[in-house]
């Protein structure tokens, strides 16, 4: 049976701290960006963080999405104890027990596609996750160097991977990943 069409689910990647390498425009962003993402009906899948995609997962909430967290910890009480996450912002929270990078693979691999924003070095580790698993990569270019160094790392060393998507406005870098989304599904 075949997969609907209509239920597209997009991976937020990002950094995982406000501070770190976000700049203040850098939330405004992420609201932007949940915002399209629920006028689209896509639900949205990230690790359970406090940066970029807990921004995107609150605005897509607000706006009617399905918002899903992937935590490291094993447990609400060690999720918000010991990790110090939010347990706000998101629909669901799934405990997975894997430290952040297995959060981050078992969040990408329930996605059609993945949208990086302002990040880090997890960012590097997403990326490389969704070639692998063929998810098709959406770059949010912004005020922020991750778009240049994922970008750079793509043309070096994944030249010939066709499913990068690049846009400095969320609207369109969303319409086209959805766009290659359905086109993947239908091939």
């Amino acid at each position: 049976m075949k997969e609907s069409l209509n239920n597209i689910t997009l991976c937020i990647s990002g950094s995982p701290s406000p501070a770190i390498t976000c700049p203040p425009e850098g939330l405004d962003i992420g609201h932007q960006l949940g915002v399209v993402c629920a006028e689209h009906s896509a639900s949205i899948m990230s690790t359970s963080t406090t940066g970029f995609p807990l921004w995107v997962a609150l605005s897509a909430s607000r706006a009617g999405s399905t918002t899903i967290a992937f935590s490291p910890a094993s447990s609400r009480h060690e999720h918000v104890d010991i990790f110090r996450l939010p347990s706000d912002g998101f629909n669901h929270i799934v405990y997975t027990g894997f430290g952040s990078s297995g959060a981050s693979v078992l969040a990408l691999r329930s996605s059609d596609a993945v949208i990086f924003g302002c990040g880090g070095m997890s960012s590097i580790l997403e990326c490389v996750t969704a070639i692998q698993e063929g998810k098709p990569i959406g770059i949010l270019e912004g005020p922020w160097e991750t778009d240049e160094v994922l970008e750079e790392m793509l043309k070096k060393n994944y030249p010939d991977y066709e499913h990068v998507i690049t846009d400095t406005d969320p609207r369109r870098l969303v319409e086209q990943i959805i766009k290659r989304v359905k086109l993947l599904r239908t091939s």
